[in-house]
């Protein structure tokens, strides 16, 4: 006896990291195997991920899901900080908008960031999503 799902292929519950590239495998309706690589080598040890595998992969995103960074100088021309506050999320952040103001040819884009740290840990990650509502 075979059991087959009622739900749709698309609402299968999937990596975070493997869905995006799902777009670029839909020809085969497979998913790339995260730990072979794109030749079929399998990935038995870190040297092989971090040398081989995991810029593929990078490279994959870039082709299919997020594009290619720009190879121009993208640091702004002007950094200004709009607000400031020390006790943000009941004193466990700092809160911090700045206007980040990029010129090229003339021309300028301001690009407004609000910015949550915790406090009192050095350089910690950054997830940077997108609001077209405001801050």
């Amino acid at each position: 006896m075979t059991l087959r799902s009622k739900a749709p292929a698309a609402s299968l519950r999937l990596s975070w990291l493997v869905a995006p590239l799902l777009c670029c495998c839909a020809a085969t309706a497979q998913s790339p195997t995260l730990l072979r690589t794109a030749d079929g080598v399998a990935v038995t040890d870190t040297a092989t991920w971090a040398e081989r595998r995991r810029p593929e992969l990078l490279r994959l995103y870039e082709d299919h899901v997020y594009g290619r960074t720009p190879a121009i100088d993208l640091s702004p021309t002007a950094v200004e900080e709009l607000e400031r506050a020390d006790t943000a999320l009941g004193a466990l952040a700092l809160r911090r908008q700045v206007r980040l103001t990029y010129t090229r040819d003339g021309f300028a884009l301001p690009l407004e960031v609000l910015i949550y740290l915790p406090r009192g840990v050095e350089s910690p990650p950054i997830f940077l999503g997108y609001n077209f509502y405001g801050n």
